[in-house]
């Protein structure tokens, strides 16, 4: 049977009053992120502007705080599949609230998710709105500082190029898209303009339906594009 401990046992564990206070802000500071992030996931759901740029500036006036960044760059739990503020924005082809979100430049937005159904495959913010060809999405998370390469395994562009998005593949393209870039495709690499162009045969070669010579039309221009940028 275990022996009550004594007085004397007990004392090992007191630990100085400014010790208990420091764990104590700790606490209340992480329930307070826990709180603001939950916050700010809603208010970008409802696409609420205002609600977030309440928020934002709260953040702002405590962006020096331990865990601060990190609230804004908080991830939701499996309902949104772990989705940045600023990727559930630009899955929703949300440019203003992108723009507000990233202000304070301290949102990470590059930071890596899991793309939706038919995808699967890991991608950036870029990728999420490519998959509605939201442009102006496209552009905001560009001039927030967003690598248009995304993540080398699925760039973007090629995403946009497989969908036949011209006016994303365009948008990619003046934010810096590098055409050279090396991508798997199959058992092999491919640039980036290879692919292009390898798109560009499959529709001039073996594709035979109605919309054919729109398509060719389509993809001339996407090649003569990148062509021009090398």
């Amino acid at each position: 049977m275990t022996k009550p401990c004594r007085q004397s046992d007990m004392s090992v564990w007191k630990l100085p009053a400014h010790v208990y206070t420091a764990l104590l802000a700790s606490l209340m500071l992480v329930v307070a992120v826990n709180t603001m992030g939950d916050q700010i996931h809603d208010a970008v759901k409802a696409n609420d502007l205002e609600r977030v740029e309440r928020l934002m500036a709260i953040a702002e006036e405590r962006r020096g705080e331990p865990g601060l960044k990190d609230l804004l760059n908080r991830r939701e739990g499996r309902v949104d599949r772990g989705m940045t503020p600023v990727q559930l924005a630009a899955m929703d082809g949300r440019a203003a609230m992108i723009r507000l979100l990233t202000e304070t430049g301290v949102v990470d937005v590059d930071a890596v998710v899991i793309l939706p159904q038919p995808w699967g495959v890991k991608g950036t913010a870029l990728n999420l709105a490519v998959i509605g060809c939201y442009v102006g999405a496209i552009k905001a998370l560009l001039q927030a500082g967003a690598d248009p390469n995304g993540n080398s395994v699925f760039p973007p562009v090629v995403q946009a190029l497989g969908d036949g998005h011209v006016e994303c593949v365009m948008a990619l393209l003046e934010g810096g898209t590098n055409v050279d870039l090396m991508v798997r495709a199959g058992r092999r690499e491919l640039s980036v303009l290879d692919i292009a162009r390898r798109r560009l045969d499959y529709f001039i070669d073996r594709y035979t339906g109605s919309n054919r010579q729109e398509n060719i039309d389509k993809y001339r221009g996407i090649v003569s594009a990148m062509e021009e940028q090398r």
